[in-house]
């Protein structure tokens, strides 16, 4: 049988990053053995030496004429998914792997590890058919229920992922895999309490084990608790020093605590253990950038296209090099959220006028029409819509590095943003009355990772509304009525808002914006309003260091907590400063 009679397997790309997050730190069939599953002949035996050996054509030309003669033979089928999969063809070797399981449903050992190559693959759909048809045949394997609990994690169904979960502990009561799965379920579910308690069980079993600590690291880190986060981390990765992920999440927590030197050290010597691991290098990029250091900073930053989650750059067009391209296009495109977008579109018109190019910005719906205002640009596309033929192209996050940007060189020039004037004068009359006109913005997008750290409870606020000669306006998008109710007399303007354009256009009538460090805050800052920001403790790189003042923003004046999660100290320091804050002539 030859491989293209096996039928490709597509690759999709799973819903959460849980399953392979979880399969990448259980990966069996890197470790295979003669004795991993049950080879029927001796040839088999000489295919898989061949696969250990890394002879990868050599085992694919044993097997064609293995499988020719064995149509049948699931783990034929089997090694030669392997040996596809280690030679970079996902969709044949992911066809032979579900041939395997069909041929062989009560092999568990094969159903197993075909599951995780289509959770890598993305394509847990056909892994949950493979575990159902497995289960069936063998309904008491723990290790089945808990591909099951990750498959179902992956499709984000939680409360079948639990039920899976319970089933694997319920036949293995001290697999750590059962118990970290579990954790992940509940957490999913909202129940923290119930996912740091599982987890607590679990280290009482296995009171070392670095993926138990690791998790409880994790979770730590997603509630909040960066010291307790730290701490776990530490912990597993002193048991499993040589495990590059450990001092990975270890390096992150200190970069978010601004513990720069530790940050550095730690993502270094994750990048030792596992010199292509992007995200330690895109975050050591960060902390050295939170340092000052830049110049180092932005190569190191370039490998976030390395890792997962960053779909925007265009791969069909070299990057630009910074030198002049008279008569071509050069397409810059938006990247991560849209304060990423309004703090670099500074540069659309430095690259315009060093490269001479047409240029076109892809940008998100919400902000085009804005954009349409920088200086430079000549088309502005949204996301989605048929790019023009482009010759060179470049991230907006990537043009510093291309442009060699310093602290000493930080382009500062503002407003680069401008509102519509019609929709100014719309805003001025809604507007209209006496006293000093104070933009609020609370929070930022919950779905974000940092989101814990950055948002305001609106009643910390409070204090503010009592400021005399002063009227509030709220550019918070969805006010929900608990925020109306803990901030009572705040004119909701957002609810109006249709895109970025209405929110320029609203704070081209206000005298100060004071926003937590979420996309308004840029966009105020790149409109050259008055802006003050509230920053938490585990502020972000951008914002650098034990100032109050930002050189992206002139305009811009930096409030920053003093202790994690503690927000009265800003509030009080503001609300000081408003008693006599003079607006603009």
């Amino acid at each position: 049988m030859s491989v293209q009679s096996i039928r490709p397997v597509a690759p999709l790309q799973p819903k959460c990053d849980y399953p392979v997050r979880f399969i990448n730190s259980h990966l069996v069939f890197e470790n295979m053995t003669e004795n991993s599953f049950h080879v029927g002949t001796h040839s088999l035996n000489d295919v898989m030496k061949l696969l250990q050996a890394g002879q990868l054509h050599q085992a694919k030309s044993a097997l064609d004429p293995l499988l020719l003669g064995n149509p049948n033979d699931p783990e034929a089928h089997y090694l030669m998914g392997l040996v596809l999969w280690r030679g970079n063809h996902p969709g044949p070797a992911l066809g032979h792997f579900r041939q395997s399981c069909k041929l062989a449903p009560e092999r568990t050992d094969l159903a197993v590890s075909a599951i995780e190559h289509f959770i890598i693959a993305g394509r847990g759909d056909i892994g949950l058919e493979i575990a159902n048809d497995a289960l069936s045949a063998s309904p008491n394997d723990a290790k089945l229920h808990i591909k099951l609990g990750i498959l179902h994690l992956g499709q984000a169904k939680p409360e079948l992922a639990k039920a899976a979960f319970e089933r694997a502990l319920e036949l293995t009561p001290d697999n750590i895999s059962a118990h970290t799965g579990m954790a992940n379920s509940l957490a999913a579910l909202k129940d923290n309490d119930g996912a740091m308690a599982i987890l607590g069980a679990g280290l009482k079993l296995h009171p070392k084990s670095p993926t138990l600590l690791s998790e409880l690291g994790r979770l730590h880190r997603t509630l909040g608790d960066l010291g307790q986060a730290e701490a776990h981390y530490a912990q597993a990765a002193s048991i499993e020093p040589n495990a590059a992920s450990l001092h990975y999440n270890l390096g992150s927590t200190f970069l978010h605590q601004h513990k720069t030197d530790d940050a550095k050290q730690a993502l270094k010597r994750a990048i030792e253990i596992s010199p292509n691991m992007a995200e330690a290098h895109a975050h050591l990029g960060m902390a050295m950038m939170m340092d000052g250091d830049l110049e180092g900073g932005w190569p190191e930053y370039e490998w976030r296209w390395k890792g997962q989650g960053f779909p925007n750059k265009q791969a069909d067009a070299p990057l630009w090099d910074g030198k002049p391209m008279p008569g071509k296009t050069l397409l810059l495109s938006y990247e991560q959220g849209y304060g990423d977008a309004f703090q670099f579109a500074r540069y659309v018109a430095i690259a315009a006028e060093v490269s001479g190019a047409r240029v076109v910005l892809e940008a998100q719906k919400p902000i085009a029409e804005l954009m349409k205002t920088i200086t430079g640009v000549d088309e502005v596309i949204e996301r989605g819509a048929t790019l023009p033929p482009f010759d060179a192209q470049a991230p907006l996050m990537t043009l510093p590095m291309i442009l060699g940007t310093t602290m000493q060189t930080i382009p500062s020039e503002i407003p680069y943003l401008s509102a519509d004037p019609a929709k100014v004068k719309t805003w001025a009359k809604r507007m209209d009355g006496d006293g000093r006109k104070i933009g609020l913005i609370w929070r930022g997008n919950p779905d974000q990772l940092n989101n814990i750290f950055r948002s305001c409870p609106p009643k910390a606020l409070a204090p503010l509304l009592g400021t005399a000669n002063a009227r509030f306006f709220s550019l918070q998008k969805d006010m929900t009525d608990d925020e109306r109710d803990a901030l009572p007399g705040v004119v909701d303007l957002a609810t109006d808002f249709t895109d970025f354009s209405d929110t320029a256009a609203a704070m081209a009538n206000l005298d100060l914006v004071i926003s937590v460090c979420t996309s308004t805050a840029h966009l105020a800052g790149a409109l050259g309003r008055p802006t003050w920001v509230m920053l938490s403790a585990a502020s972000d790189w951008r914002w650098f260091l034990d100032r109050d003042d930002s050189p992206w923003y002139p305009t811009a004046q930096l409030f920053r907590q003093k202790t994690l999660h503690h927000w009265d100290g800003v509030v009080q320091a503001i609300a000081g400063q408003l008693k006599t804050f003079e607006p603009e002539a």
